[in-house]
């Protein structure tokens, strides 16, 4: 067991923000040049809202993640160990880029109920009230 696992993949992700939680994200591939159990690779991540499969390496989030209403970048931890004794592990960082949806909330009316009243001499065209509404998408 003279070898680290090594990350095969890259080091950063980019994915859409309509993806459900537990719905594979991406793929974490490593490996390692040893034989039998020491060859073998388990994963391991913190940081953020993931989680990964330790034998597989996919990657999914726990919960849904919106870049309108949260953070649009992560970093992350993840770590690499071979099934050796003594163990061999690394560590490397990993980036996840989340990516905006257009046009994925809906617009809504601030300061609401409304209400007005208008005079019987109001002349045609005059304002009576002012509405305002927002988009979380911008």
């Amino acid at each position: 067991n003279d070898n680290t696992p090594k990350l095969i993949t890259g080091t950063v992700y980019n994915i859409h923000e309509e993806q459900k939680p537990n719905e594979v994200l991406f793929t974490i591939i490593a490996e390692d040049p040893d034989e039998g159990d020491n060859a073998e690779v388990s994963y391991d991540l913190s940081g953020g809202p993931f989680e990964i499969n330790p034998t597989s390496g996919e990657v999914f989030s726990t919960e849904q993640l919106d870049s309108d209403d949260g953070p649009s970048d992560y970093t992350i931890t993840l770590e690499l160990r071979d099934g050796g004794v003594p163990v061999n592990e690394d560590t490397e960082t990993i980036v996840i880029h989340l990516l905006d949806v257009p046009n994925d909330n809906r617009p809504y009316f601030k300061d609401t109920p409304y209400s007005a009243q208008i005079s019987p001499y109001a002349k045609a065209g005059e304002n009576v009230t002012k509405v305002v509404a927002g988009d979380a998408d911008g």
